[in-house]
């Protein structure tokens, strides 16, 4: 990286930009630097979690950056700031693009969703949503068992 020896790396933003729209292994290995800047640099990059769900294709299983492009993808997923609704679309996706990829593929991705939704407990209901009735039943067999 040369970034940590630019005295203004936030020049390099429109070329990373450019170079990640590109795609295929161009925007694998802008995408690093672009998060990068987006992370210690403030920069603005409002269409970045749209273009990276693009990204996200049974195709990437074979690329040859397969492994730095996974490890991006849960160091960008990682931030506890992210909306819920947003992790919701990456784990759906995630799971989507898992049932056509090879299994070293997919258990990494399953590994990634599990991970997500271990720590966004409003991801959850993707899983296993409660209904009304059922857990207004939940809480009478609860009191009764109890005693309350």
């Amino acid at each position: 990286h040369v970034m940590p020896h630019m005295n203004t790396p936030r020049k390099l933003a429109d070329f990373l930009t450019a170079s990640y729209e590109v795609g295929g292994v161009t925007s694998i290995l802008a995408l690093s630097s672009l998060f990068i800047l987006m992370q210690l640099h403030n920069l603005d990059y409002p269409d970045f979690y749209r273009s990276l769900y693009a990204k996200l294709e049974p195709s990437i299983f074979y690329a040859k950056h397969r492994a730095r492009f996974f490890r991006l993808l849960t160091l960008c997923l990682s931030s506890t700031a992210l909306p819920s609704y947003l992790t919701a679309a990456f784990i759906k996706k995630l799971c989507r693009i898992s049932l056509s990829a090879p299994p070293s593929g997919a258990l990494y991705t399953l590994t990634l969703t599990r991970n997500l939704l271990q720590s966004n407990h409003e991801c959850r209901t993707l899983i296993q949503r409660v209904r009304q009735d059922e857990q207004k039943r939940g809480k009478q067999v609860d009191s009764e068992v109890l005693g309350d």
